[in-house]
């Protein structure tokens, strides 16, 4: 698996939450405990497309993360697919 590098402000978000997170927080994906020696990731926002809105950022599970995030990249992909282009009034 690739890493993906994150921008100053990503990273500064992502340390500072982890600083303050208490131990055992459950996770908003999962419900189980977080701790600080876990592997922790912002977690994805629901595109507006979705259904979703743009909200405070939270801590997960990386895992569950990056579970999320493929299960939007697919509802995405699927949804293209869905609506194709028009196709012209004439075949020529």
């Amino acid at each position: 698996m690739t890493s993906v590098v994150y921008g100053h402000a990503h990273r500064t978000e992502r340390q500072r939450l982890i600083t303050n997170l208490i131990p055992g927080t459950p996770c908003p994906r999962c419900g189980r405990g977080m701790h600080p020696h876990h592997t922790l990731d912002l977690g994805h926002a629901n595109p507006v497309v979705l259904g979703g809105a743009h909200g405070p950022r939270r801590l997960e599970h990386a895992h569950c993360n990056r579970r999320h995030g493929a299960t939007l990249g697919n509802r995405l992909r699927g949804r293209r697919r869905r609506n194709p282009q028009p196709q012209a009034s004439r075949l020529w």
